[in-house]
């Protein structure tokens, strides 16, 4: 199908996601080179990935792919030992590689009956996490401080942690205000995608206290300052557990979270 070509309207779910990856990318690469001479008549094709980035896109097929796959094999295999399409079926689980963090990807493989899809479009997902450990590192400093009484470094920090983890979450969205040099830039843009409902509105509510707080909490020693509370500290920490789960490398950590694992992709019939 050509890119401008309407789909048919019996088309639906991941059938009408798989022709349209087809119109946009695939199809275009494959007839390229094709005419290239690269690709001969007797192609066949068995998987497909598109891989978006600040650069632009990238297709890859067959065995031009990249990434980390999670199967959970119904038969015994050996290091070394030839995976065979049939074993695609058993696969939970299939992300970019570490040093593609940063790109959107959609990806599918066939697996003998149907496509499996596995995709991410979400751009700097690799900058967004580091920016969450950051967090996560003045939350620690601010939970210190404030369990010491030292309301003014506890408000301080916390602020910079509520401050990183809007930052993380505009990343996502290659929103223009993670370049600002001022507070107020995060605080607008994190704010407005508050009031379309992106955000937890307590974490909203804390971050906009925070700021308020932070010019008296660290110039002034007056009583009536608020420390941030141990609901406050833990709501944070919620927060960083959150964010961490949405952009980190889809990574099984032990043999039993991969036997456990659902089928978050989609499988359609060839």
């Amino acid at each position: 199908m050509k890119p401008d070509e309407e789909l048919p309207t019996s088309l639906a779910g991941p059938y009408m996601t798989i022709v349209h990856m087809f119109q946009l990318a695939f199809t275009p690469e494959i007839e390229r080179r094709l005419a290239a001479g690269s690709l001969d008549e007797k192609f066949v094709l068995w998987a497909a990935q598109l891989i978006q980035s600040e650069n632009g896109q990238m297709v890859r097929l067959n065995d031009e792919i990249r990434g980390v796959m999670h199967a959970k094999m119904g038969r015994p295999v050996e290091k070394g030992e030839p995976v065979l399409f049939s074993d695609l079926r058993d696969v939970v689980d299939f992300d970019v590689e570490e040093s593609e963090l940063n790109c959107g990807h959609f990806t599918m493989i066939f697996d003998g009956a149907g496509w499996r899809v596995f995709f991410n479009f979400q751009w700097g997902r690799a900058e967004s996490l580091s920016t969450i450990e950051l967090a996560d590192q003045f939350l620690a400093v601010a939970r210190y401080a404030a369990s010491q009484g030292h309301t003014g470094p506890a408000i301080d920090n916390m602020f910079s942690a509520c401050e990183l983890l809007s930052k993380a979450r505009l990343i996502l969205h290659r929103d223009q205000a993670v370049q600002s040099k001022t507070h107020g830039g995060i605080s607008s843009a994190i704010n407005s995608w508050g009031k379309l409902g992106n955000v937890d509105s307590r974490f909203l509510k804390l971050f906009n206290r925070m700021s308020r707080a932070r010019s008296g909490a660290r110039y002034s020693t007056a009583s009536e300052i608020q420390p941030p509370t141990a609901n406050e500290i833990e709501l944070v920490a919620r927060e960083i557990e959150m964010l961490k789960s949405a952009v980190a490398p889809r990574r099984p950590r032990n043999e039993k979270e991969v036997s456990e694992a659902g089928h978050p992709s989609s499988t359609a019939g060839a």
